[in-house]
């Protein structure tokens, strides 16, 4: 089992909970085992400085499938979320980031 951290925003809506949401679509993936999520904390925006601070926070997983397949399964849950890529580094409903993973973790 691979050791990973997921990087967790948003910026729009309702923040705190976009984040909270998104741990929980975290905790159901299949082949992964969620372990630990983070305080949320306050963030100024960073690229386009033009809009509204970030909740952020960090979530901690097991993970039996590869850093590819996990990318993935990321990417389609900002995708249920309702996350549009329109701008690079604009605003969002959420935002999911593959931190680092960790190989021999058990």
């Amino acid at each position: 089992m691979k050791q990973t951290f997921i990087g967790i925003g948003s910026n729009l809506g309702d923040r705190r909970n976009n984040c909270v949401e998104a741990v929980e679509r975290l905790k159901e993936l299949r082949e992964c085992e969620f372990i630990r999520c983070s305080r949320w904390y306050l963030t100024s925006p960073v690229g386009v400085e033009d809009q509204d601070w970030f909740v952020n926070g960090v979530a901690c997983l097991g993970a039996e499938v590869s850093a590819r397949a996990l990318l993935g399964k990321l990417l389609s849950i900002e995708a249920g979320m309702g996350r549009v890529r329109t701008e690079k580094w604009g605003p969002r409903i959420i935002d999911l980031d593959l931190l680092l993973v960790r190989h021999g973790y058990s």
